[in-house]
């Protein structure tokens, strides 16, 4: 495999072998860094060699000075990939992969600020939480709440918001409590007053022993209730009673000794029903004699109406054909009404005036029948009374022979006033039986004393009901507080947070990886503690070290990233600020790595380039046309 560039930046040719390591050689100027840029460009088929800056912006500054058309081409065999310039298009395909710019060179670790730094190492070391691991460190449930609010604002926002959690949590404490938090007395916070009761049940046992003694106090109030409304009853009975006896005293009826309201009563009613009875049998005779002399009218009445009717259907009607014709024996002129039945001959029809005279004498035969059936519908209607009232006499007559003779003497009034003594006796009798009810239940008495025990139980099960739920709203806040504590600190961006935690484990694989590198090649062990400060050796990466340290600090660093990373090949320029001790440790670190090395060093002249062939590596001299040609 091999990196063919033309006319890219300072490069106008060159064919680097990929697949061992290489020293290419040229003085200050002459390319080096623009192959190195060249290789990271085709091995991610990303023709900016900048990640953050496109091929446009960038144009100018990518094609060799003079030239129109650039490449760089990986080639492996028959396959190839290839980025063209100055249009950024690329052609090929293979399977190669890409060389990060921290690989090539283009971007050392080592110099990044301490947040860049962070940042690069999260990715690199997949050191960000997820939400397995978050559920790990704070439980599943908080971390369904937590995990949302990362995904969208990050993990910094979710912890200032978790932060600003806890102090409402602890302000909802401090409100319950009246007292500042503190992890230590939120353990063992008892409100003032909780000495004086037992609380070693549970909220539910307490509020249901509450529940007990006010079901209890209410039915003791409830009895309490109806044996007060029934004395309340009995002396309404009394003071009824009472009001009776006055009654009674102001008739003058000794209460002791007081009449049968009832059978006088009944008496009198007895004397008014046979005075009406006999009134009414008085009538009888009379009444007889009536209806007599009624239905002699009656028939009489209607004797007359069939006259009428009989006299007004003999009346011939002007309306019906008329002839006339002589009787056969007399020779009188007679009115035809059927020739065929008489078989008489027709002599003359009948005159106006006979007409008129007809017409009358019907109408007043119409008038007569009427009058006889009103005459006789009215006596009719007068004889049905009669005859009622005759029913009813003769009723009378008949209960007054099967009726008693009593002597009593009154009225409705007295009826009315033996009612009220009646009912005033009936009252007297039933006061008296509440008398003697409420003398009983005024001997037996209400526990007073019960129910205002049972009301001091049910003060004191509420109060202590009240003291548990407080102990147990503020152990539910402090139990949240502590559960937020968690998830602060599991949020948090220091050592004790996940992130934290867990750069720390994968730091510390990456600190076996670098002291492994670090020995390879000889050189003193570099470190990232958590904190993410870069160490070579006993001192941190700075103005402790000299430049050679600082380039050894970073190329071990510069390795290690590229196992991460899978980089096929590592670029290190600059490598002739090393010693001829460092630069063969950096030789030996490229073969115990099993990883090509593209060394970069400033020689002023091709004759110092020391030849590696013999070490099956390879050496290249870049000429001031901008060749790279071997050594």
């Amino acid at each position: 495999m091999e990196l063919q560039v033309k006319n890219f930046r300072g490069i106008s040719s060159a064919v680097l072998p990929l697949d061992k390591t290489t020293l290419v050689a040229g003085q200050n100027g002459a390319g080096k860094t623009s192959l190195a840029m060249a290789l990271a460009a085709a091995s991610s088929g990303h023709a900016s060699p900048w990640a953050n800056v496109s091929v446009r912006d960038a144009k100018s500054g990518l094609l060799r000075k003079g030239a129109s058309r650039g490449s760089v081409t990986i080639m492996d065999g028959h396959s190839h990939i290839t980025v063209n310039y100055p249009g950024g298009s690329v052609s090929g395909e293979m399977k190669v992969g890409a060389v990060s710019a921290v690989a090539a060179g283009i971007i050392s670790p080592a110099d990044m600020k301490s947040n860049d730094l962070t940042r690069l190492l999260y990715d690199y070391l997949d050191a960000t939480p997820n939400k397995e691991h978050l559920s790990e460190e704070i439980g599943a449930q908080a971390a369904e709440q937590v995990w949302p609010v990362i995904e969208s604002d990050g993990w910094d926002a979710a912890y200032k918001r978790a932060r600003e959690s806890g102090t409402k949590l602890k302000g909802q404490w401090e409100g319950l409590t009246g007292e500042a938090y503190g992890s230590a007395k939120a353990q063992a916070w008892q409100p003032q007053g909780a000495e004086s009761y037992s609380l070693q049940h549970t909220s539910d046992e307490m509020q249901a022993a509450v529940n007990a003694s006010a079901e209890n106090l209410n039915a003791m109030r409830n009895q309490n209730a109806v044996i007060l409304s029934q004395q309340e009853q009995l002396q309404q009975q009394i003071i009824r009673a009472e009001a009776a006896q006055k009654y009674l005293a102001d008739n003058g009826i000794d209460p002791n000794n007081p009449p049968d309201p009832e059978a006088e009563t009944n008496a009198i009613r007895i004397s008014i029903q046979r005075a009406d009875l006999e009134k009414l049998a008085d009538e009888l005779p009379a009444l007889e004699l009536k209806k007599v002399e009624l239905t002699q009218q009656t028939a009489d009445a209607y004797k007359a109406i069939e006259a009428a009717r009989q006299k007004h259907d003999a009346l011939p009607k002007p309306d019906v054909a008329v002839i006339t014709a002589p009787c056969p024996s007399c020779g009188t002129h007679l009115v035809v009404v059927s020739k065929q039945e008489l078989q008489i001959p027709a002599t003359e029809q009948l005159s106006t005036e006979q007409r008129e005279q007809m017409t009358s004498a019907i109408r007043e035969a119409d008038a007569e029948l009427q009058r006889a059936e009103s005459i006789h519908a009215t006596l009719s209607q007068q004889l049905a009374t009669i005859a009622g009232q005759h029913a009813r006499a003769s009723e009378a007559a008949d209960q007054l022979a099967g009726m008693p003779d009593v002597a009593a003497s009154g009225d409705e009034n007295r009826i009315a006033v033996l009612s009220r003594v009646a009912r005033a006796i009936q009252t007297i009798e039933h006061g008296n039986a509440a008398r003697q009810q409420l003398e009983q239940m005024q001997a037996s008495g209400i526990d007073q004393e019960a129910i205002n025990h049972a009301e001091m139980e049910l003060n004191a099960a509420n109060a202590a009901l009240h003291i548990r739920q407080l102990i147990d709203q503020a152990s539910g806040i402090s139990k949240r507080i502590t559960q937020n504590i968690a998830i602060t600190t599991a949020l948090s961006s220091g050592v004790d947070g996940l992130r934290g935690k867990r750069m720390a484990q994968q730091l510390s694989q990456l600190n076996e990886s670098l002291a492994h590198i670090s020995a390879s090649a000889g050189w003193k062990t570099v470190f990232i503690s958590d904190n993410i400060a870069i160490q070579y050796g006993d001192a941190e990466y700075g103005w402790q070290l000299s430049e050679s340290e600082k380039f050894r600090c970073r190329v071990i660093l510069q390795a290690a990233l590229a196992d991460l990373d899978c980089s096929p090949v590592m670029v290190v320029d600059a490598a002739d600020i090393l010693d001829k001790k460092g630069r063969n440790g950096l030789i030996g670190m490229a073969k115990k790595l099993g990883r090509p090395i593209i060394i970069m060093m400033t020689i002023n002249e091709k004759k110092d380039v020391p030849n590696l062939a013999p070490l099956g590596m390879a050496s290249f001299w870049i000429n001031e046309s901008g060749e790279v040609e071997p050594v």
